[in-house]
């Protein structure tokens, strides 16, 4: 499975809020994230965009999540501004373990690939890839509130977006220092 359904603790709502009270002005107008350096931005050139925020280690949330979950480099991603983010490939994960703060609609679903024939690393990572390239295997409805591993060095997909969606993430231990050096790579973007 490429996708799987985590038994880990809600994550308090209030402490979610106070997070997302911070970035507010980004929730009302994504496109004004660009200016901010706290972050790295990724912007796919098709359907949907997504936007990361490193979450400061110092905050309750974070606290909360580290005592609770494990010590990890925490973000929020924001999708919005069309109904698919295309299929694609995360650069430096392997895996990310999202809880659903906003699904973004009432039937998006996740959608894992294998390439037909191409190797789609060869593709690149982080664009767009063409559906003639890939066969859907798997497809989730992640419920708000929940949790949810998904392989991002496979190529997958969000669709059926009608809204904003916001998750909470996480990546696997292995990751991390990668995931570092990306986020600190983009600091000024």
């Amino acid at each position: 499975m490429l996708i799987k359904k985590l038994d880990y603790p809600k994550v308090p709502v209030n402490l979610i809020d106070a997070e997302l009270k911070k970035i507010k002005h980004i929730l009302d107008d994504p496109e004004s994230a660009s200016e901010h350096s706290w972050g790295y931005v990724t912007e796919l050139d098709v359907e949907a965009s997504i936007k990361a925020f490193k979450l400061d280690k110092d905050s309750i949330l974070v606290k909360w999540l580290d005592d609770n979950i494990g010590e990890h480099y925490w973000s929020i991603h924001i999708i919005w501004g069309g109904n698919t983010l295309p299929p694609h490939i995360d650069p430096g994960r392997t895996y990310g373990f999202n809880y659903v703060i906003e699904p973004g609609g009432t039937n998006v679903v996740t959608k894992s690939y294998e390439p037909r024939e191409k190797n789609i690393k060869e593709l690149g990572l982080g664009v767009p890839i063409s559906y003639d390239d890939i066969t859907c295997v798997q497809e989730e409805l992640c419920s708000k509130n929940k949790w949810y591993s998904l392989r991002v060095d496979q190529v997958h997909s969000v669709e059926g977006l009608e809204g904003m969606r916001i998750i909470l993430n996480y990546s696997s231990p292995e990751d991390e220092q990668e995931l570092k050096t990306i986020w600190n790579a983009r600091q000024d973007i």
